[in-house]
C-alpha cells in the first residue's frame, strides 16, 4: 500500500476497525475500477475486499480500507460481518448473501465423512511426504504414509492403499503387498509416534478423541531391499527415512529436520 494522505468522514465510518486498515483486495478493483463483490473477514481480524473475477496471487493488493469504502458505501452494509465469514453478490448493488466461511480443517472433515478418507501432501509448497487420514475414524484401520517420491506418485500410492482399505483390506506392521505400485512390493511399518505432529501439522486436530495410529508404506530399492533390510541402496535411504525408528539420526531424519528448520 503506497503511503498517502486524505481525510475520511469520520462520521461515515461504520467499521469498528481503524479508517486506515490495511486491507487486501485484486487489481482489477484498484485498477480497473471493478466492484467487490466478495468480502471475507478472516478470523484474525484482517479483511478481502475482492471483485469476484480472481483471486490469483499475482492480482493480490494492498489497499487502505477507507480508501475502498470511499469508492462504494454501500459496504457500510457489512460492518457487522462477524470473523470468519463472507459475504458475496452477483453484481454491485445487489443484496449480500452472507455465510460462514469454512476452514481448511472443516473441509477435510466433510471430504473423510464424504469418501472415507482425505489424501494430503506435505508441506504443500514442496511435498516430502503423502498421506491418507479418515482411515482411523472411518473404518479403525491407522493413517497410511508414503515418504520420498514424486508428489502425483506418493499420491496414487496413498490412493491405492486408502481405496484397498475403504474396500475391506486391512494392513498391519509387516504386510508386505503389491497393490501400492506397480510391480513392486512395498511393506507397510508402525510410525513411531514421536513423528506424529510432525507429519500431521494442523490436521492433528482431528484426533481429539483418539491418538493417531500411522503406518508407512516402505517401498523398495532397484534389488527388491526395503529400508530396515541390510543393503538397502544409501540413494533411496537419504529419501525414505525409516519412521519406526523414534531417534533423529538412526530414521535418518535430520536433514528432512533440518529442511524444515527444526533440527
Amino acid at each position: 500500500m503506497e503511503p498517502h494522505e486524505h481525510e475520511h468522514a469520520a462520521a461515515d465510518w461504520p467499521f469498528a476497525d481503524p479508517v486506515d486498515k490495511q486491507v487486501i483486495t485484486t487489481r482489477p478493483v484498484l485498477e480497473e475500477q471493478r466492484p467487490i463483490l466478495r468480502v471475507a473477514h478472516e478470523e484474525d481480524g484482517d479483511w478481502q475486499l475482492l471483485c469476484g473475477t480472481t483471486t490469483a496471487t499475482p492480482d493480490a493488493r494492498a489497499a487502505c480500507f477507507g480508501c475502498l469504502f470511499d469508492k462504494d458505501r454501500t459496504l457500510a452494509e457489512l460492518a457487522d460481518l462477524p470473523r470468519g465469514w463472507t459475504a458475496k453478490r452477483p453484481a454491485a448493488g445487489a443484496p449480500w448473501t452472507r455465510a460462514k466461511e469454512r476452514s481448511p480443517l472443516d473441509v477435510v472433515r466433510q471430504t473423510i465423512d464424504r469418501e472415507g478418507f482425505q489424501i494430503v501432501l506435505f508441506p504443500p509448497q514442496r511435498p516430502l511426504w503423502g498421506m491418507a487420514v479418515g482411515l482411523q475414524k472411518r473404518f479403525d484401520h491407522p493413517e497410511v504414509v508414503v515418504f520420498g517420491l514424486p508428489p502425483q506418485v506418493m499420491q496414487q500410492m496413498v490412493w491405492n492403499l486408502a481405496s484397498a482399505i475403504r474396500d475391506g483390506e486391512r494392513f498391519e506392521h509387516g504386510t508386505r503387498t503389491d497393490i501400492v505400485i506397480e510391480r513392486l512390493i512395498c511393506e507397510l511399518r508402525t510410525i513411531d509416534p514421536k513423528w506424529h505432529d510432525l507429519l500431521l501439522g494442523p490436521l492433528k486436530a482431528l484426533y481429539e478423541d483418539a491418538p493417531p495410529k500411522m503406518l508407512q508404506c516402505t517401498w523398495p530399492d532397484k534389488q527388491g531391499r526395503l529400508p530396515h533390510e541390510d543393503g538397502y541402496d544409501a540413494q533411496y535411504r537419504a529419501r525414505q527415512a525409516q519412521l519406526e525408528i523414534a531417534d533423529p539420526a538412526k530414521a535418518g531424519m535430520l536433514p528432512l529436520l533440518k529442511a524444515m528448520g527444526r533440527a
